[in-house]
């Protein structure tokens, strides 16, 4: 026997095989208590420990040093073997357990939602992938949540708690709410915004699309700003984001679409092909859930008649 078939015996017998007897090392007392041990900090060092005979086995491979290599192979099985053995499939234990507990805690979301959102007098209505909550819908994507307001996205986040989520959601209705709304000096800023549409030709008939208005309705409302018009900069503009926009829209609808001057918002109603666009805006639901959502599409403002309702 020469000295490589010498050293290629030796490096073979020092590798566990199918046949090897359950010594205390590969026992199965033994594995199951490394398996019970392995976390990813020791793959990290499995790793670790198997990189470095890689890294010199391509060294090694490269000036073609096979005495060397056949040492470096054997080390590399040995550490490989570690880390696709045991290691392996204790972490693989622990990502399975981890997916069986978000599963619970996302099955779990919704119920609690509901319940929150019950015990705090908001109604709910359950769809097939979302929840109507208040007037919000909110949208589920594993743990993370999508806030819509009417046809508006609002925020995405990630959320697993359901009454953690339901805060949050009373949280933004109050900041929906607190944003300044006065009934009269809104239905100006439609106003004025309508008559520039028209003025700039952005209209058909008198009617213009209400994600064309929304624009302009910010600059009537920036128009009617004091700390701007002293100082007209980007740092003196207020956002009006069109969120709150169709938020307002929707509590400007609630109090009827007639103002007191007897002047009403109209509205063109939407076909199936207008809607596909994506050109209209749908209001959200501030009274609960029942009957369907106002879609708002072509609008204009027109005089009532005295004996004509709201």
């Amino acid at each position: 026997m020469n000295d490589t078939q010498r050293q290629l015996s030796l490096d073979s017998a020092s590798l566990p095989t199918e046949n090897d007897p359950p010594h205390a090392e590969h026992s199965p007392q033994k594995r199951k208590n490394r398996l019970a041990k392995s976390t990813p900090s020791d793959a990290l060092k499995a790793l670790d420990k198997a990189r470095r005979p890689l890294s010199k086995l391509a060294k090694a491979e490269a000036t073609d040093e096979k005495e060397e290599m056949i040492s470096l192979y054997g080390r590399c099985i040995a550490a490989l073997r570690e880390v696709t053995g045991d290691l392996l499939s204790s972490l693989e234990q622990e990502h399975a357990k981890l997916l069986e507990w978000r599963n619970s805690v996302l099955s779990r979301r919704r119920e609690t939602l509901h319940r929150s959102a019950k015990e705090g007098g908001w109604p709910t209505r359950r769809l097939k992938d979302s929840d109507l909550v208040g007037c919000f819908e909110v949208r589920y994507k594993m743990e993370r949540v999508t806030v819509r307001i009417g046809s508006e996205a609002l925020e995405s986040f990630s959320e697993t708690d359901g009454t953690k989520l339901f805060s949050h959601l009373e949280a933004v209705r109050a900041r929906l709410d607190n944003f300044p709304f006065e009934r009269a000096a809104f239905f100006r800023m439609l106003k004025d915004a309508w008559s520039l549409a028209k003025a700039q030709g952005q209209h058909r008939d008198g009617k213009v699309n209400i994600r064309k208005l929304y624009p302009l309705v910010v600059l009537s409302r920036q128009s009617q700003d004091e700390r701007f018009l002293k100082r007209p900069e980007s740092k003196s503009f207020t956002d009006y984001p069109m969120a709150q926009f169709v938020y307002d829209l929707a509590r400007f609808g609630q109090g009827g679409w007639v103002t007191d001057d007897g002047e009403r918002l109209s509205n063109q109603t939407p076909n199936m092909a207008t809607v596909a666009k994506g050109v209209t805006i749908v209001l959200p639901s501030l009274g609960g859930h029942e009957g369907s959502r106002t879609q708002l599409n072509a609008v204009w403002i027109q005089k009532v008649p005295t004996n004509e309702g709201a």
